[in-house]
Formats: structure tokens, C-alpha cells, sequence
């Protein structure tokens, strides 16, 4: 059980990662765009 909530912790850290790392992608490429307009 305890081993259960350790990966769910895990996945739900591992997930706000991705989340974060894909909100700094789709900026730079705003900033990227709007270089090109």
C-alpha cells in the first residue's frame, strides 16, 4: 500500500514536470513566431 502512494507521487511529480517543461516549449515558440511575423 505504502509502495502504491509512493508511485503515485512519483507519477504525479513526473507529470507536473512534463506540464511545466511543455507550457516553456510552446512560449518559446510563441517568442519564435513572433520573431518571424
Amino acid at each position: 500500500m505504502l509502495e502504491n502512494d509512493v508511485n503515485v507521487e512519483l507519477l504525479n511529480k513526473i507529470n507536473h514536470l512534463l506540464a511545466a517543461n511543455i507550457r516553456s516549449d510552446d512560449k518559446k515558440c510563441q517568442s519564435l513566431t513572433n520573431q518571424w511575423q
